[in-house]
């Protein structure tokens, strides 16, 4: 199962997906593709992720390494057993975030200013974690990308998801 969530909502299958957008058979974007690691198995993951991704790759002129896209219920309740930081109801589970690799405090700050710009040109509300990650002991530098505040909440295209924390509905860093 290899499916994308469209601008739209709806939820189609990659092959779908790649044939709107003109893209070869492992396409997912400009610069990312199904033999990746962290995207070579199934999922289900936003457009829009690979847009801001493509767009930032432009940006930096390097490659993008993925830390962590969809997981399944079980992979993240097996997260939580060993990171007091996981959330029950993560992002990654509804296939709405993306979490990138940087190589320093530094790295991540200049991705952070390029990743503002791109959701403020895009029109895309975004949540950006990354501070959290920094003070963990040993600190981690990697970046969370969201769009939940995209899809959820008042005139959202899952406007009556049940159940959704507010936190998901806006644009937040943290």
């Amino acid at each position: 199962m290899k499916k994308i969530i469209t601008a739209a909502g709806e939820i189609i299958s990659l092959a779908d997906w790649q044939k709107r957008k003109g893209y070869s058979s492992i396409q997912l974007g400009e610069y990312f593709s199904t033999t990746e690691n962290k995207l070579s198995g199934d999922f289900i993951l936003h457009e829009y992720l690979f847009t801001i991704l493509d767009l930032l790759r432009e940006y930096v002129k390097k490659p993008i390494h993925i830390n962590s896209a969809y997981r399944t219920e079980l992979e993240q309740k097996e997260l939580q057993k060993n990171n007091k930081g996981a959330v029950t109801n993560s992002p990654h589970v509804w296939g709405l975030a993306i979490d990138i690799d940087t190589i320093s405090n530094r790295e991540t700050a200049r991705y952070l200013v390029i990743l503002r710009k791109i959701a403020k040109d895009l029109n895309l509300q975004i949540r950006l974690g990354w501070k959290q990650y920094q003070n963990m002991t040993p600190a981690k530098t990697f970046i969370h990308i969201d769009v939940t505040p995209e899809m959820f909440g008042e005139g959202k295209v899952w406007e009556f998801f049940p159940n959704i924390p507010n936190v998901y509905k806006q644009s937040i860093e943290w």
